[in-house]
């Protein structure tokens, strides 16, 4: 569950700040909802990156 919050961290935060989406115009709002998600996804990917090390060291270990 942890990984899960920090991958959409981002996101969160601009679902937060949607309270104020009167005040956005809606090509700004999209613009950062847009920004959050590829947020989500580079995050994503470092995760996964960082599970494929993990899994490489593990197995040069048990070599």
């Amino acid at each position: 569950m942890p990984v899960a919050a920090a991958l959409l961290w981002p996101l969160t935060i601009e679902l937060q700040q949607l309270h104020t989406f009167q005040q956005k115009k809606i090509p700004e709002l999209v613009r950062s909802a847009t920004l959050a998600l590829k947020h989500v996804y580079i995050n994503l990917l470092a995760l996964i990156s960082a599970n494929f090390s993990n899994i490489q060291i593990q197995e040069i270990i048990n070599k």
